[in-house]
């Protein structure tokens, strides 16, 4: 067992997926009987703020999560990363595992050993300073390792600093089994339509613009996109309009998109060759992303379309646990839903194939193993 500080820059109940992310590698940790302490941000701490953690997250939170309500200002986020490693050396933990660059930074100046998952490249964004503090962080240790979420981004990584050769490992995102009790949430008027869905943010490059093209022209086929913010939802609704076979459900809790989930008879993850985050269009992580949706179409067994972009060969290969189709075409689309609405047996083989992939490689729990592995 290891004492772990996990050090996070998430924010609590922020409903982004580097949130959900966090605290269910934080679950898995926990569960392979690591001694767990999360940090997290908070811009304000709720009354019962635990109990609505452990359901909104759907986890059993049976580690300890510290809470810090730091204002946001400029250079916030390293006042933020120092306090929260001095604490790690405070309490003495074997291992930070961090999802911040501050933090990790911070950390290793203190001499702790540390884990760094990163998912994107080093930029040049932060202030002359820090980015010369870096590559002290990791040269002539073997105290050191990075995750990286696709092999794209260990590429990227490596060819930018060589030192980093043989110290990174590529693990993409993970999710959770569906337990058997989850019911379907959807009950279609249109039992004859097929039932096609997609999760997540509604950002644009995520894949709103693609389904709304091709809505009309599968009208055979009812989609449902779950999630996205509400001026997201109204974005694309006043660019597109409104189709009688497109259903808009707003964000819910991150436990309850399994429900969602087995009521698709499909999944599409339409990224496109440009993908915005919540930071702003400007931040491309098309080339980098290991998008967590994907792993939930897995792990609930779905026939899944995916656009046909390299970062995806990681996880996907075309005919086996999933159609790949032209990003930017929705014709190419049009046709692949179209086989699989016409071929039950081949949805129900690619589903099958996912889930096995899934249960071998992509659940939380065989992701935290990688990381720190149990003697």
């Amino acid at each position: 067992m290891v004492k772990l500080a996990y050090l996070s820059d998430s924010t609590l109940f922020s409903g982004a997926a580097n949130t959900i992310q966090v605290v269910k590698m934080a679950q898995a940790l926990a569960d392979e009987g690591h001694h767990l302490i999360l940090h997290m941000r908070a811009s304000v701490v709720p009354a019962g703020w635990f109990d609505r953690f452990r359901h909104d997250y759907g986890v059993q939170a049976d580690f300890e999560v510290k809470l810090w309500r730091l204002p946001f200002f400029k250079g916030h986020a390293y006042l933020y990363g120092l306090l929260v490693a001095l604490y790690a050396r405070i309490m003495s933990v074997d291992y930070v595992y961090c999802r911040s660059l501050p933090a990790f930074v911070a950390a290793r100046l203190l001499g702790i050993p540390a884990v760094l998952e990163l998912h994107q490249p080093l930029n040049d964004s932060q202030p002359l300073w820090f980015r010369r503090l870096i590559p002290f962080c990791w040269r002539d240790s073997g105290e050191v390792r990075l995750v990286a979420i696709t092999s794209a981004l260990q590429h990227e990584l490596e060819f930018s600093h060589p030192e980093l050769i043989g110290r990174i490992q590529v693990l993409p995102d993970g999710a959770d089994p569906i337990p058997p009790t989850v019911f379907p949430c959807l009950i279609s008027e249109r039992k004859q339509c097929l039932q096609v869905g997609y999760t997540g943010q509604l950002y644009p490059g995520k894949g709103a613009e693609l389904i709304l093209t091709l809505a009309p022209l599968c009208p055979w086929a009812d989609f449902h996109l779950v999630g996205g913010r509400s001026q997201d939802r109204r974005f694309w609704r006043s660019r597109y309009g409104d189709f009688a076979n497109v259903f808009w459900h707003y964000s819910v809790p991150h436990s309850s998109v399994s429900s969602y989930l087995v009521s698709f008879d499909v999944a599409l993850l339409p990224l496109q060759r440009h993908v915005a985050t919540a930071a702003g269009a400007d931040r491309d992580i098309a080339r980098w992303t290991s998008p967590l949706k994907l792993f939930e179409y897995m792990s609930a067994g779905l026939a899944i379309l995916s656009s046909d972009l390299p970062v995806l060969h990681d996880v996907l290969r075309d005919e086996s646990n999933a159609l790949f189709c032209i990003a930017d075409n929705p014709c190419s689309w049009q046709a692949q839903l179209t086989r699989l609405r016409d071929d039950a047996n081949l949805r129900r083989s690619l589903g099958m194939q996912a889930y096995s992939d899934f249960c071998q490689s992509h659940s939380w729990r065989a992701r935290a193993r990688e990381v720190f592995p149990c003697n």
